[in-house]
């Protein structure tokens, strides 16, 4: 199947560059070229949950950062 461990921004760049052309033609189910697939985004995901998660913003957070940068505030409705 080829897939590593990624242990390194070396290996996600690897596993980055290797999963790039699933955007383009995306692999038939139930195919190796698919279950490879599904494995790199696997250790994809599980690298950027470990090294670069984003905390959500609370809501206060939320409208100072769009007052800082002039956006407009999204409508919410109930």
């Amino acid at each position: 199947m080829g897939v590593r461990p990624i242990r390194a921004e070396e290996d996600c760049r690897w596993a980055l560059a290797e999963i790039e052309p699933c955007f383009e033609h995306v692999p038939e189910n139930g195919t190796l070229e698919a279950d490879r697939h599904d494995v790199l985004a696997g250790l994809i995901s599980a690298e950027e949950t470990r090294n670069h998660s984003i905390m959500p913003l609370s809501p206060v957070e939320f409208i100072d950062i769009c007052m800082e940068h002039d956006l407009e505030l999204p409508e919410f409705h109930a």
